[in-house]
């Protein structure tokens, strides 16, 4: 087995009983990792009010999520509440400044994740995560798809 610390950022925590192809692919990715990783991934998201995430920590060190509202509405006036606390805060960089979903409180987590580990590696799994890792030096793979 292989010893490294794999750091996953991804939009939503992933959960087998969606219906999200998005899901399923971070699922089976993090299941294949964790055999030849063992549990030495870290998995960073955003996790909707109820979603499960018994199933991904059998297989991840550990999990960070920031909590959002289930109501789609309510989600919105979520993101911009904290995107505007974290303009107020000085958060908000010009690298994230037009992006409303940006979370200030995702990226502590986040931060919080690369000085306690020795990270060797992270995975962005969608182009929007993307500004929380951009200032590291750890080497990046970020997973950049479509769907049409």
């Amino acid at each position: 087995m292989i010893s490294t610390e794999i750091l996953i950022v991804c939009q939503r925590l992933p959960f087998p009983q969606t219906t999200n192809a998005y899901s399923y692919r971070i699922l089976y990715g993090i299941k294949y990792l964790t055999e030849i990783y063992q549990n030495n991934i870290t998995i960073i998201a955003f996790q909707h009010e109820g979603d499960p995430d018994d199933y991904v920590r059998q297989y991840c060190d550990e999990i960070g999520t920031y909590t959002l509202p289930a109501s789609p509405s309510r989600r919105k006036l979520c993101y911009i509440s904290n995107y505007f606390g974290g303009l107020v805060r000085g958060y908000i960089s010009r690298v994230t400044l037009f992006d409303y979903r940006y979370s200030w409180m995702l990226q502590k987590k986040v931060n919080e994740v690369l000085q306690k580990k020795q990270i060797d590696l992270i995975f962005v799994a969608e182009p929007s995560m993307i500004p929380y890792v951009l200032l590291t030096d750890t080497p990046k793979v970020a997973e950049m798809f479509e769907v049409s």
